[in-house]
């Protein structure tokens, strides 16, 4: 996920399932303006379909993104 901040503070991004808002992975942190943050999803169904956001803070302001799905196929 690329992440930027208006003020081009870096940022501690953390993902989340959406479907029980439990972390995915631990957070990332120090990302820069305009830098990527990912971390490893591990245990994954074949045939399920998952749906993760991302939560972006700068130390002033925690801003989450827009859901994102995906399918695993087999």
């Amino acid at each position: 996920m690329n992440v930027s901040d208006p003020d081009g503070d870096t940022m501690n991004v953390t993902f989340y399932d959406a479907s029980d808002d439990s972390q995915i992975g631990t957070t990332q942190t120090g990302i820069a303006d305009g830098g990527t943050a990912s971390v490893p999803w591990s245990d994954l169904e074949e045939e399920t379909t998952y749906s993760w956001y991302a939560v972006a803070d700068d130390g002033e302001y925690m801003t989450p993104s827009d859901t994102w799905s995906f399918t695993v196929k087999d």
